[in-house]
């Protein structure tokens, strides 16, 4: 299975019903909380509303997604914003090592590449079979996001499970510009 695809059915969060039970919240059997929900639905008062009344901004879906990581693989740059402040964990990941960084990073969005990386997101954060943000932005030509990352200071000669390395994904799917950038090592404003 490749990486792409792997990303695109985490990033995948239907939407759901619930309801305020009490002072508790109710969750799907999936484990996503009213918060996930008005994450996804991009609802930033919802949002606001739900953290005053203390959801937890780092609760966990039974597949380990957070809110989070929902505004993030939903392109919800305000929430995000909103969930950081209310001190959602960047570092936070799923059961296969998934974190906001990685979703970011597939997408090439540089705004939440920025914002997580400035946040405290990890540039060295594997997934279970050791891909790194920095090989998922390689893989898919986001020459600005490699850019951005190789600022962090990611270990770029770093293998995942195949022995590959972001290079080695990004000659695979002929991303020269990405190729070049890795060689230099060069962070400089790259243009798209």
């Amino acid at each position: 299975m490749q990486v792409v695809a792997f990303v695109f059915i985490c990033l995948t969060v239907p939407q759901l019903s619930v309801a305020k039970v009490g002072e508790g919240e109710q969750t799907k059997d999936d484990g996503r909380t009213p918060l996930h929900a008005a994450v996804f639905d991009g609802d930033l008062k919802d949002v606001q509303k739900l953290i005053r009344e203390r959801a937890d901004v780092n609760a966990k879906a039974k597949n380990g997604v957070t809110p989070l990581m929902v505004a993030v693989g939903s392109g919800k740059l305000k929430i995000a914003e909103e969930l950081i402040k209310s001190k959602a964990d960047v570092r936070l990941s799923t059961p296969r090592g998934t974190t906001a960084l990685h979703y970011a990073a597939s997408r090439g969005s540089m705004p939440f590449v920025e914002l997580l990386l400035k946040s405290g997101g990890e540039a060295d954060a594997r997934l279970q079979k050791g891909t790194t943000p920095l090989m998922l932005a390689a893989q898919n030509g986001h020459v600005q996001a490699v850019a951005q990352l190789l600022k962090a200071g990611p270990k770029k000669d770093v293998k995942e499970a195949k022995g590959r390395t972001a290079i080695d994904f990004a000659r695979t799917k002929k991303h020269e510009k990405v190729v070049e950038l890795l060689q230099s090592g060069s962070t400089k404003e790259t243009p798209r």
